[in-house]
């Protein structure tokens, strides 16, 4: 007796792609705003503006949620 499979589930492997790669773009985001910051925590004469921690947070979040998203 010979089993046939079906055919692979294209869509369900494009949006998985889809998701990677929206993860991936969120890690890329999170790891620049974490070298900005070490950047400026290098440097004895800089002073992290006010509005980091809130693009650290906000690319943190967007990185957790691409991948929790799959």
């Amino acid at each position: 007796m010979t089993v046939r499979r079906g055919a692979p589930p294209l869509p369900r492997l494009a949006s998985l792609a889809v998701a990677l790669r929206q993860s991936r773009d969120a890690l890329g985001k999170l790891q620049g705003e974490l070298d900005a910051i070490l950047a400026v925590l290098r440097d004895p004469s800089a002073r992290p503006d006010a509005a980091t921690v809130d693009r650290l947070s906000g690319a943190a979040r967007a990185a957790l949620d691409a991948i929790a998203s799959r």
